[in-house]
């Protein structure tokens, strides 16, 4: 996590949100309240362990909404739990 402060510093952006999504195994709610809790926690650490990026850094969570792949087979749910980074200039 220190090595992905240091990357996204070097970006110099103006804003950085931390996105997580689940798989689609269980209810809705617990995946959310989970990808919330996720990216919480990413936004957190990155804010403590950066002057830079702490005034900088939002979090959001979004459960099982916009799959990047099939969610009946492993492979897929693997890919869909999964962290996205959107820095803005």
């Amino acid at each position: 996590m220190d090595q992905l402060a240091a990357a996204l510093e070097n970006l110099n952006g103006s804003q950085y949100q931390i996105s997580s999504y689940t798989d689609a195994v269980g209810a809705q709610r617990m995946n959310i309240d989970i990808s919330e809790s996720r990216a919480k926690a990413i936004s957190d650490y990155l804010k403590e362990h950066s002057d830079y990026l702490s005034g900088k850094m939002t979090s959001a969570g979004y459960g099982e909404v916009n799959p990047v792949s099939d969610n009946k087979n492993y492979e897929g749910r693997k890919k869909n739990n999964r962290i996205e980074i959107l820095v803005s200039d």
